[in-house]
């Protein structure tokens, strides 16, 4: 049978979990090369065809069908997805910490926030957008953290390369800010 054929259905078939290349390339017995060449197929001819509802995207390592925004915003109510966000400012930037710093330890988040992170962890990992990758080496032997493929999955990103730049800060800068003018709409 077609190969094309065969990897369209493993991604279909994935659902919202999705599938690595590694685990395509073993179940299809096929080379990196060819994966690569039939994924690409894949992502062409459906950002090419209107009349198709989705589209490939890779997050973190995985590769999944996801429906596209014109047609989604029909179908769902995005407003309310937006209303049952479970994430509060202080789990946004913990969160941040771990992705711009990955991997991290729980020292590192406290030293840039300058407060105890372990509840805020504790509430990333069950939220399935943190995990432990195990313990440093270093003195205490902490606990190392990292981003989940479900944190890929949510932020559409396909690794940590696509996280915006941050902008450093000093005190002088602050004082060059004209926030009235410089926030006014035109």
């Amino acid at each position: 049978m077609n190969k094309r054929i065969l990897l369209d259905a493993l991604i279909f078939t994935s659902g919202k979990e999705g599938i690595s290349r590694n685990e395509v390339i073993e179940k299809l017995e096929i080379s990196e090369e060819e994966f690569e060449t039939l994924i690409e197929e894949i992502k062409n001819d459906l950002e090419q065809n209107e009349n198709i509802s989705y589209f490939l995207k890779k997050f973190g390592s995985k590769y999944k069908y996801v429906t596209k925004l014109e047609v989604s915003e029909i179908l769902f109510d995005n407003n309310e997805i937006k209303k049952r966000n479970p994430l509060n400012s202080s789990l946004i930037e913990t969160l941040a910490i771990i992705a711009y710093n990955s991997p991290c330890t729980r020292s590192k988040i406290h030293e840039i926030r300058k407060i105890d992170p372990s509840a805020q962890i504790e509430k990333l990992i069950e939220l399935g957008l943190v995990k432990e990758l195990g313990r440093s080496d270093a003195r205490g032997n902490p606990f190392i953290y990292d981003v989940t493929d479900n944190f890929y999955d949510i932020f559409g990103l396909e690794s940590l390369n696509d996280l915006p730049e941050v902008k450093e800060f000093t005190p002088g800068d602050i004082d060059d800010i004209d926030f009235f003018d410089s926030n006014r709409d035109e």
